[in-house]
This record gives C-alpha cells, sequence and structure tokens, in this order.
C-alpha cells in the first residue's frame, strides 16, 4: 500500500499484519498515517494508550472496529511519559468499576454493585484486594467469565498502583474482553461495554498531548479527508 492522495483506506482488521497490504488493525494504522515504519507499535502513540486499543481492536466485530476510525487522527503525538501514570490508573478504574461489575451482574450482583460503588479514595490496593474477592467468589459459583473479569481487573488494579501503567491497560482490556465473552447472549450488556472502552479511550485521550503530527502535516490532511 502506498501513500498516494486520494487513496481509499482499506477498513480496519484484526490482529497483527506483516504488512499494511496484507491488511491494517486501529495501531498499525496510525503508523501508516503518520508515515511511520509498519508496527502495530508506533513510536508516536503513547505506550499505555496503545495496549489498551490494541487488545480493544481485536475485541471487537468487523463492523464495531470501524468506530475507531475517527480516533485515529488522535491517537498520534500521545507520547507523554508524564502522564502515564494517571492513564493507567483511568484503566485500573474503569476495570474495576465498570467492566467486571458488567460481567458480575447477573451470577453474583450484591459483588457487582461492591465493586461498581467502590470507593476510590480507599485506593487502587483496597479495590485490588476487593476484585479477587469477586473473583473468587465468582470461581465457587462456576462462572468463569466473571471470574477472569474480576481477576484481571484486578491485576489492573495492581499494575497501577506499582505504576506499571502500559501493564494496567492490558489487563483493563482484558477484563473488558472477559466481561464481554460472558455477555455473549446479552447485546445491551456487550453494547455498554463497547461504549464504555470508548469512554475510557476519550478519557485517557484527555489526560496529556494528542493529534500532533510531526511528518508531513499537509499529506496527512490529505489523506485524513478520506478517514
Amino acid at each position: 500500500m502506498q501513500w498516494t492522495e486520494g487513496l481509499k483506506l482499506p477498513l480496519l482488521a484484526a490482529g497483527k499484519h506483516a504488512s499494511p497490504d496484507k491488511g491494517l488493525c486501529a495501531m498499525e494504522m496510525v503508523a501508516f498515517i503518520e508515515r511511520l515504519p509498519h508496527s502495530d507499535m508506533p513510536e508516536c502513540t503513547c505506550r499505555v494508550i496503545g495496549a489498551f486499543v490494541r487488545g480493544f481492536n481485536d475485541l471487537m466485530t468487523d463492523e464495531e472496529r470501524q468506530r475507531l476510525i475517527p480516533y485515529l487522527p488522535l491517537l498520534v503525538g500521545t507520547v507523554s511519559p508524564e502522564h502515564e501514570r494517571a492513564r493507567g490508573e483511568f484503566a485500573a478504574w474503569k476495570a474495576i468499576k465498570v467492566f467486571a461489575p458488567l460481567a458480575l451482574q447477573d451470577v453474583l450482583p450484591v459483588e457487582a454493585e461492591k465493586l461498581k460503588n467502590f470507593d476510590v479514595s480507599k485506593g487502587l490496593g483496597a479495590a485490588w484486594s476487593a476484585a479477587w474477592s469477586a473473583a473468587y467468589a465468582a470461581a465457587n459459583a462456576a462462572a468463569e467469565g466473571a471470574a477472569n473479569a474480576a481477576k484481571s481487573a484486578a491485576w489492573s488494579a495492581a499494575y497501577a498502583a506499582k505504576s506499571a501503567a502500559e501493564s494496567a491497560a492490558n489487563a483493563a482490556w482484558s477484563a473488558a474482553e472477559s466481561a464481554a465473552k460472558s455477555a455473549a447472549e446479552s447485546a445491551a450488556k456487550r453494547s455498554q461495554i463497547i461504549s464504555t472502552a470508548f469512554d475510557l479511550i476519550n478519557e485517557m485521550l484527555a489526560i496529556g498531548p494528542k493529534g500532533a503530527f510531526t511528518k508531513d502535516p499537509q499529506a496527512v490532511k490529505t489523506l485524513l479527508a478520506v478517514l
């Protein structure tokens, strides 16, 4: 695939690709529009945001995935080490207070409410403990999907507490993935999970810089006209 005016970009695809001609996931498309070497980890995107978007890209259906297209220009120029911790914490709290409760609500509504209404002032350490408690309860109830979502939320909180922001974001999308799998027969719940994930991306983008192109801005503008 070459960089040319009037190029019709392909639909975003799942997975990692050997070259642009084989397809592009969201993060590979970011590298393409910023004219960077082909990669799903472009150097122009915050590694915390990138970690979540890579997982989220593959979680969605082909149709759902195209909703990421308007976000692609915003993902460029988001690198900011001083903002990574805050972005990772946002991801962890979303996993604790939204993704895990959505997975738990049908099988363990009391545990779901505890996490949904968790007092953030108690800190990520206490949130980790609460999520593990919910995970054990879900495992005892043979609710594998809910247990996995709660475990992932707990890991996200633990990583965020240690300022391992990228790992926190990875664990957050894993919580979203487990919640989505547990919601296989509920279109409304799945829709809520997808919407919440987009909310998280918006919240992380609101922290620090975004949309700062460095490679031939005029050419970028030409290409973005077809996004």
